[in-house]
């Protein structure tokens, strides 16, 4: 498990700081199941959000929000896809247990290999990006925690698969985080 925690948190500061000089802060990092949860205070450009994210030596994936996203961000990375030029309007399905659940457009391009994997070697990750409206997530928040599989599937392409334990709780926790982000910013003298 050890390995996954170390794999996640490098995916989550790649995908998180693609802007060169910029820090992630990470607090209140919690494991629930399969899912890390964590928090990024606000560093330079990047606002304060409230994540949580999976993965292993190979697939991953990194959920998103916070103060001033417009969206719930995805970034599902997956060795098996090439975006070795940026792809625009990728029809995306994201199914829980085999049910089509959401369809998307995403944007595919490949990162630098700044995570690495267990073993410490960086390699390049191609990811799909893509955001899905807060009201759209909050309707689908049951079927993810209720999921035993969730799959982000592309067309031509091998679907990402992720095991669903501690989704539940690893979906409280998010929310709950996101709550305190937006109590905390609302009170005064945090303009």
């Amino acid at each position: 498990m050890r390995h996954v925690r170390e794999f996640v948190a490098g995916l989550v500061i790649m995908l998180t700081l693609n802007v060169p000089g910029l820090k992630a802060e990470i607090v209140n990092a919690e494991q629930s199941g399969d899912w890390l949860l964590f928090e990024n205070t606000a560093v330079g450009q990047l606002p304060a959000h409230c994540g949580m994210a999976t993965g292993g030596d190979g697939p991953g994936i990194v959920i998103r929000y916070g103060i001033g996203f417009d969206f719930v961000n995805f970034q599902v990375g997956n060795p098996d896809w090439d975006f070795s030029t940026v792809a625009v309007g990728v029809p995306v399905v994201l199914a829980f247990d085999g049910i089509d659940s959401l369809h998307v457009k995403a944007t595919g391009r490949k990162y630098a290999g700044d995570a690495g994997n267990s073993n410490g070697e960086a390699k390049a990750v191609s990811v799909l990006e893509f955001g899905i409206a807060r009201e759209e997530f909050d309707s689908m928040i049951r079927r993810f925690s209720d999921a035993g599989e969730m799959q982000v599937k592309i067309p031509g392409g091998k679907a990402w698969r992720a095991r669903m334990k501690g989704s539940r709780k690893a979906m409280d926790l998010f929310e709950a985080c996101v709550l305190r982000l937006f109590a905390n910013n609302s009170k005064p003298g945090n303009d």
